[in-house]
């Protein structure tokens, strides 16, 4: 396998200087340049917000369907809505000049849901209809996420995990454990009675 290798360095004022071996089978020095590759391997990270934004914003963390034609369906209406969203964000960053990078995710999930109803109440008035939608662009657009350059994002849990048991079989099936039978309840006291 034909393989390059390109050498990156990163110099941030106040940072130590770091390099960085990008290996590509992008072989044409002329079509995919050095800095090409770099700026694309800096980009990186802005898949795994998507993922995130699907998951966490979007509520897939857990899915709700358990045979895998209809995971799959879920999955693919999650990864349609995703685009949707994105396209709209799009257009109110074309729409009024703003940087598509700048736009809020959840800010857009947010507003398309309180429009919503407002945009489907004007369903037989196409021209208040585009007003709505005209706003809830500008909207949109004006919800920007601050500059936070050299940001550290560490991967790390935020919630706890749950006191319970995984249910790994049929719930007819299940064995609650002796540590866990009594979680919860109330405990009985008992009294001495002196004689």
């Amino acid at each position: 396998m034909m393989l390059r290798i390109v050498r990156i360095r990163i110099e941030v004022k106040g940072f130590r200087v770091r390099q960085y071996d990008l290996v590509t089978t992008l072989l044409d020095e002329q079509t995919y340049s050095a800095d090409d590759l770099a700026e694309l391997y800096f980009r990186r990270w802005a898949v795994e917000l998507f993922f995130r934004h699907i998951k966490t914003t979007m509520g897939m963390e857990m899915l709700r369907c358990k045979t895998p034609k209809m995971v799959r369906k879920e999955l693919r209406m999650f990864i349609i809505a995703h685009n949707l969203i994105r396209s709209l964000m799009q257009e109110a960053a074309s729409l009024y000049l703003c940087d598509l990078t700048r736009l809020s995710f959840k800010g857009t999930v947010d507003t398309l849901r309180q429009f919503s109803y407002a945009i489907y109440a004007a369903k037989d008035a196409p021209r208040t209809r585009a007003r709505i939608f005209d706003e809830m662009l500008l909207v949109i657009a004006s919800e920007k996420v601050p500059l936070r350059e050299n940001r550290s994002e560490p991967r790390a849990l935020k919630k706890r995990p749950k006191p319970f048991q995984r249910l790994m079989c049929h719930r007819s099936k299940f064995k609650v454990s002796k540590s866990r039978k009594n979680k919860g309840k109330a405990k009985k006291k008992t009294v001495d009675k002196a004689a």
